[in-house]
């Protein structure tokens, strides 16, 4: 899907991967996938059945689901696993705790998402557990990963200011290549 789609397009402008896998409800969707971005990577990408399948021995996992289940356990993932799950329970919430680090984007807007309001209520997770919100380790005052073995969670439901970021990279990107049509000011 789009956001398996952008979630790997960002991650490679980072890192080189030797192999990427996949995943979807539709076979055809994950060999599309595959066969897409074998080509535009210049790695190999490997369509598998099942979440376990393609979160065992990952580096990064990226849950893209829309689904409102359970999609990945804390027992697949490997020491120094990073897992990025998008605002869904696509990993387990009774393996939080079990994990070396919880990031949020803000404890304070998840808490306004029910499926996380809900893990909290359930005593899956605390804010006394949250290692950090993500402005604290884009910032320097709290530290990222600090040993190999970690095993992270960074779980986001996107924040209005990253929205607002994100914008005004673009429109400055476009202004920079000419790109773009001017609209006239509405009147009032």
């Amino acid at each position: 899907g789009m956001m398996g789609k952008t979630g790997l397009e960002c991650l490679a402008t980072y890192y080189k991967f030797e192999e990427v896998r996949c995943t979807s409800r539709n076979p055809e969707t994950r060999e599309a996938f595959a066969k897409h971005y074998s080509k535009l990577l210049g790695c190999r990408v490997v369509p598998v059945a099942t979440p376990e399948e393609a979160v065992h021995g990952a580096d990064i996992v990226v849950g893209g689901t829309t689904s409102t289940e359970v999609v990945s356990r804390e027992q697949w993932l490997k020491p120094g696993c990073t897992f990025l799950s998008l605002a869904r329970r696509e990993l387990d919430p009774a393996g939080w705790s079990k994990l070396d680090k919880v990031v949020l984007d803000s404890f304070e807007l998840n808490m306004l998402n029910k499926p996380f309001r809900e893990i909290v209520e359930a005593g899956h997770f605390s804010k006394e557990r949250l290692h950090a919100e993500i402005w604290q380790v884009v910032s320097g005052k709290k530290p990222g990963r600090e040993r190999a073995n970690e095993r992270i969670l960074v779980h986001t439901t996107g924040l209005v200011s990253q929205d607002v970021a994100l914008a005004h990279w673009l429109y400055e990107q476009a202004k920079e290549r000419g790109m773009g049509t001017w609209l006239p000011l509405a009147h009032h």
